[in-house]
């Protein structure tokens, strides 16, 4: 069986298609990152909809458009429903239904909503809780985790920030940890910063104080497939990255200008951020792919994913952990 998701713009259809096999689906339609992307043709971004959202056919007494390949509602059942990261409530926030009734199923976990051996922990009966068990996760350039800001105290520069992971891949780029002034969809123009990430296998700190970044690179490729432990050190505008614990060729320097604070807005991201290139103003064009495990944040860690965490998307275990 195929699934196909289709959408218009005022130049032409884009469609795409995705194969599912299981008795219960977990489909996720993001226009800007999900599991299956598709184009339609032309220069026109912007969507024009004036009717309302139909969920599982439409109004009898509209027609379905010429350029859709379905001219019939679903059969199913059809479980959770989010939309920009919110979920709707199927019953209370519907306007109206025709031929409309209970799937039966009361437990949520039997529908197997947690995909890539996650576990399920049922909430309520229309919620439940997805559970990665361990510290280890992967991601492969379409995910990330989100924690919250607050866990580095506005501290005028006065105390050293501590950031510990370590992380196995032979991905040669990739955006690691970003610490910045945007949200998802909100492109960076100027700002303070702090990042790490891989460029040509080497692992790469910078910061941006205000008066010119830092950026310190380690001496050797860690991209060997191997596991390799990263320290990234701030104390005001000084910094350092510490490879492997070796803290003899410790890579040290500092930011230009006198300015010693970091000011950020934006939450911190594991492993990657939304769209990479327009969150990082450029500095990243992709994220990263491979292994994570050993998350500290300050005195904070190991952190657990999702129990520590305040989102993320496509985010795996880590099924090779040495």
């Amino acid at each position: 069986m195929k699934l196909i998701s289709s959408f218009l713009t005022s130049a032409w259809p884009g469609s795409y298609y995705s194969n599912l096999r299981d008795t219960y689906y977990n489909y996720y339609l993001r226009r800007r990152y999900r599991y299956k992307r598709g184009t339609s043709p032309g220069t026109t971004v912007g969507l024009d909809l004036k009717t309302p959202l139909y969920l599982g056919g439409l109004d009898p007494a509209k027609r379905f458009p010429s350029s859709l390949s379905v001219r019939q509602g679903f059969t199913g059942c059809i479980a959770v429903v989010k939309v920009n990261m919110r979920k709707m409530n199927l019953i209370t926030e519907a306007l109206e239904t025709l031929n409309v009734r209970d799937c039966g199923e009361r437990d949520i976990c039997k529908r197997r909503p947690c995909a890539n051996n996650g576990v399920c922990e049922r909430v309520s009966s229309s919620d439940y809780r997805y559970v990665v068990l361990g510290t280890n996760i992967e991601v492969n350039r379409d995910g990330f985790v989100e924690f919250n800001s607050s866990v580095f105290t506005r501290n005028q520069g006065q105390d050293k920030e501590i950031i510990k992971l370590t992380i196995k891949t032979t991905s040669r780029s990739g955006l690691l940890f970003w610490r910045g002034q945007s949200s998802p969809g909100q492109p960076i123009q100027s700002g303070d910063y702090l990042s790490i990430g891989l460029q040509d296998g080497f692992a790469v700190y910078s910061y941006e104080l205000g008066t010119g970044p830092a950026n310190l690179m380690s001496k050797q490729r860690i991209n060997d497939g191997y596991a390799h432990n990263i320290t990234a050190l701030r104390l005001g505008n000084v910094g350092s990255l510490i490879i492997d614990d070796n803290y003899l060729n410790a890579m040290n320097g500092s930011s230009a200008g006198d300015l010693h604070v970091l000011n950020t807005k934006g939450n911190i991201y594991i492993g990657g951020v939304p769209l990479v290139g327009s969150m990082t103003g450029r500095k990243y064009s992709e994220n990263f792919s491979g292994c994570i495990s050993n998350i500290y944040l300050q005195d904070k860690g190991p952190l657990r994913v999702p129990e520590d965490a305040i989102g993320g998307f496509n985010v795996r275990p880590c099924l090779n952990r040495k």
